[in-house]
């Protein structure tokens, strides 16, 4: 809603026919997709925070299966995104990723609530299937 006085007072006034209705002036709205701390703590410096509210997962619904061909670097980012995102007793089928990278994946990923169900290994390269608990 832009700041224009009449319009601001006729919405507040037939919001508080439901709701307990407060206006505040002069704020300003900050929305920033795929945050990372050091931004907003790099926004926000000095700033009074009226309201704040925060999701990694923004318009996301629950899933069964989730495949992420990608390498332990990234899925370690993005790790607790993907344990939200998955519903219980669902799949996370991984692969892009050395054998080396094994025990890290495993770690990674049974401190979620996951289980290791099954490993392939071709040349070298993982793939790893976890059941989320």
């Amino acid at each position: 809603l832009d700041d224009i006085p009449d319009k601001v007072e006729k919405l507040a006034l037939m919001a508080s026919e439901i709701f307990d209705v407060r206006v505040e002036k002069g704020l300003t709205l900050l929305t920033i997709r795929h945050y990372k701390n050091e931004t907003i703590a790099e926004l926000t410096k000095g700033k009074n925070i009226v309201l704040e509210q925060r999701s990694e997962l923004t318009g996301m619904v629950p899933v069964d299966i989730v495949l992420a061909n990608i390498n332990l670097n990234v899925l370690t980012e993005a790790a607790p995104s993907i344990s939200n995102l998955l519903n219980s007793g669902g799949l996370l089928l991984t692969s892009g990723f050395l054998v080396k990278d094994e025990e890290a994946m495993e770690s990674l990923f049974t401190g979620k609530q996951f289980v290791k169900k099954c490993v392939l290994n071709k040349d070298g390269w993982l793939s790893i299937l976890f059941e989320k608990l």
